[in-house]
């Protein structure tokens, strides 16, 4: 290989070829470490959903506020937006005129889709854009599958869990998973057990005297 020349070496200066661009600080690299994240392009994943949730969040944020809405309460009650209308135009209108003109219902609907997205979803613990606003790499990283493992004492560690997920132990509903990466709803939260045939169920059917060695 040449050796590179004035202008190319200018104009490469700030690119390193030899260093992985998105994993590099050590604050990822602890996440990575933490939730036993194999695939490093995962990580990529989880940080433009966190740029995406943060771009919706502030473009939701900003309609609110022109139309006179507070964006860090839960836009659920409509009953503090009306009270603040009523206020405010209780001297200009009648008690027959609606604080809620289209567009402003509008703006409510879509900050309600899009917080009830992320609730059902475990990402956020109440529907409304503050929590939205802050959400963090490990919010998404405790809606992994290996952690609800280890959360809900399928296992010890999540490196356990790494395990129990490779070989076939787990079900959610009826379906086995094996990668490891899956992020569980809230919704299917409840539905992660182990396979009929895991070795780790009949052991614990054993222990809580419930093994049938008939039907097993």
């Amino acid at each position: 290989m040449r050796k590179l020349k004035f202008h190319e070496s200018r104009l490469l200066r700030k690119t390193n070829f030899l260093q992985y661009e998105e994993t590099t600080t050590e604050k990822d690299h602890k996440i990575i470490s933490m939730y036993q994240i194999e695939n490093r392009e995962q990580l990529i994943i989880y940080k433009r959903i966190l740029s995406m949730v943060k771009d919706i969040t502030i473009s939701l944020a900003s309609l609110s506020k022109r139309n006179g809405l507070n964006n860090s309460e839960n836009t659920s009650n409509n009953s503090t937006y009306e009270s603040k209308y009523n206020s405010t135009y209780e001297s200009t209108y009648d008690s027959t005129y609606d604080p809620k003109s289209n567009e402003q219902k509008k703006v409510d609907i879509l900050i309600k889709i899009f917080t009830d997205k992320l609730y059902k979803h475990g990402l956020i613990r109440k529907n409304n854009l503050k929590d939205a606003a802050n959400l963090k790499m490990t919010d998404i990283c405790e809606r992994r599958i290996t952690t609800l493992l280890k959360r809900q004492n399928f296992a010890e560690s999540i490196k356990d869990a790494v395990k129990l997920i490779k070989q076939g132990h787990i079900l959610i509903g009826n379906k086995p998973v094996r990668n490891i990466d899956v992020l569980v709803t809230n919704g299917m939260e409840n539905f992660i057990k182990w396979k009929d045939s895991s070795k780790h169920k009949k052991c614990i059917d054993k222990f809580n005297d419930n093994y049938d060695e008939y039907e097993n």
